[in-house]
C-alpha cells in the first residue's frame, strides 16, 4: 500500500552570483532553488492511502536495490531525503522527467500521442469498466465526496464492454434472459472480474479504528488500516486494532452515529504548544513542565490538534489562577505568541475586574 501525503512541486530556480551566463535560469550552473520542493496536497481527500498490485511490488522492490547501490556509488554526494525515485546523488527528479519517459513509453508502445494526465482518466475509466463501487473510486483517485459525481462524470468515459454489460442486464430483466457476459482479454496479472460480478456491499459495514478508548470509523479498510499504522509509529507504547462493524451496530453503540463514519484520511499535524499560569497578584506559578512543547496531533484529538498557524487565549481557573494556553502550526509564530499571552495573562491575573472576573473572584 502506498500512502500519498505531499505533492510535488515544479522548481523554480534564479541565477546564481554570475547572472551573464547567457542561459535560462534553470540551466545556469550556479543556479539557485528559490521554491520549495513539496506541498500539501490540493485537498484533505489527497491525502489517501493506495493499493499496490504485487506486480507493481515486485518492480518497486528491484528498484530499491538498484537505488541502493546507486547510493553505495554516491558515498558522501547522496543526499537522502526520502525520495522512492531519484537522480543518481538523492536529488528529486525534475518533473519534466516524467513528461520525457511518458512520451518515450508511448511511442515504444506504437500508441497514440497523449498528455501524461490522460492516464488518469484512463485510470478512472478502468475501474468503471471493472465494476468498481464510487465510493471505492472516490478513494483512490483522491476526489472529495461534494465533487465526486462530477469528477467522475468528466475522467469516467463510457466503453463498449460497458455499454454491453448494461445491455445484457437490460435484456435480462425485460425477457428474463441469462446475460452474456463480455469477455476481456487475459492480461499478465490475471484474469479482469466482470463488471456484473456482484462485490461485497461496502456500506453495510463500518470499519472502525480503535485506538485504546477511542473508536474512529471508516468507510474504507485501507483509510483505517493506514491510521493504525501512523498511530502505532507515532506512539509504539500504545496498542491499536482494527474492528469491522455493521453500520446497524455503529448507529446505536457508535459514538457519534453515522455522522461519526469518515470517508477519508483525516488530517495529521505537527503542533506546537504553550501553557503558562500566573497567580492574583501577577505572579508566575511554577506549573512543573515545559512552557512549550510539540506534539503529533490528529484532527480528532481536539484537545491537541489545530490546523491554523497559531491560536491562544486567557482563562481563569476555578483555584483564581490565570492561565495562558497557546497552540499552533508555526513554531515561530506560537513563541512570539506565547510572550502575547503571557502579558495578557499576567494582566489579567493582577487586574481581575478589567477582564470581568470581578465578581467570581
Amino acid at each position: 500500500m502506498i500512502l500519498v501525503r505531499r505533492g510535488r512541486l515544479r522548481p523554480r530556480y534564479q541565477h546564481g552570483r554570475d547572472d551573464k551566463c547567457g542561459r535560462k535560469p534553470g540551466y545556469c550552473p550556479q543556479r539557485i532553488s528559490i521554491r520549495r520542493e513539496t506541498k500539501d496536497t490540493k485537498t484533505r481527500a489527497g491525502k489517501r492511502p493506495i493499493g499496490v498490485p504485487e506486480e507493481l511490488l515486485r518492480l518497486l522492490r528491484l528498484h530499491k536495490e538498484q537505488q541502493d547501490r546507486e547510493r553505495a556509488l554516491a558515498r558522501d554526494l547522496w543526499v537522502e531525503k526520502g525520495y522512492v525515485f531519484t537522480s543518481p546523488t538523492g536529488e528529486p527528479l525534475n518533473p519534466n522527467t516524467d513528461y520525457h519517459k511518458w512520451k518515450d513509453l508511448l511511442k515504444a508502445a506504437k500508441v497514440r500521442d497523449a498528455r501524461l494526465h490522460d492516464a488518469r482518466h484512463t485510470a478512472a475509466t478502468v475501474l468503471l469498466i471493472l465494476g468498481v463501487p464510487d465510493t471505492v473510486v472516490d478513494r483512490i483517485m483522491g476526489w472529495e465526496p461534494g465533487k465526486s459525481a462530477r469528477m467522475r462524470s468528466r475522467y469516467q468515459h463510457l466503453t463498449g464492454p460497458v455499454l454491453q454489460q448494461t445491455a445484457a442486464k437490460v435484456g435480462a430483466l425485460i425477457w428474463g434472459s441469462s446475460p452474456t457476459p463480455h469477455q476481456h482479454p487475459p492480461t499478465p496479472g490475471g484474469p479482469v472480474p466482470d463488471p456484473s460480478q456482484s462485490l461485497a456491499p461496502v456500506e453495510s459495514r463500518v470499519y472502525v479504528a480503535r485506538l485504546g478508548e477511542r473508536l474512529i470509523p471508516f468507510l474504507d479498510r485501507a483509510h483505517a488500516e493506514a491510521l493504525i499504522s501512523q498511530w502505532e509509529e507515532d506512539h509504539p507504547d500504545h496498542s491499536a486494532d482494527v474492528e469491522e462493524w455493521g453500520r446497524d451496530k455503529w448507529e446505536h453503540k457508535g459514538p457519534g452515529g453515522m455522522r461519526a463514519i469518515r470517508e477519508g484520511m483525516p488530517d495529521r499535524r505537527i503542533v506546537h504548544h504553550g501553557h503558562a499560569a500566573f497567580l492574583p497578584g501577577g505572579e508566575r506559578l511554577n506549573i512543573g513542565r515545559y512552557e512549550q512543547w510539540a506534539v503529533v496531533a490528529w484532527e480528532f484529538e481536539t484537545e491537541l490538534y489545530t490546523d491554523l498557524p497559531v491560536r491562544w487565549h486567557t482563562t481563569r481557573r476555578p483555584g483564581c489562577e490565570v492561565e495562558a494556553q497557546v497552540r499552533g502550526t508555526d513554531k515561530d509564530a506560537v513563541a512570539a505568541a506565547m510572550a502575547e499571552a503571557c502579558a495578557q495573562a499576567m494582566d489579567r491575573a493582577k487586574n481581575p475586574g478589567k477582564y470581568g472576573d470581578a465578581n467570581e473572584w
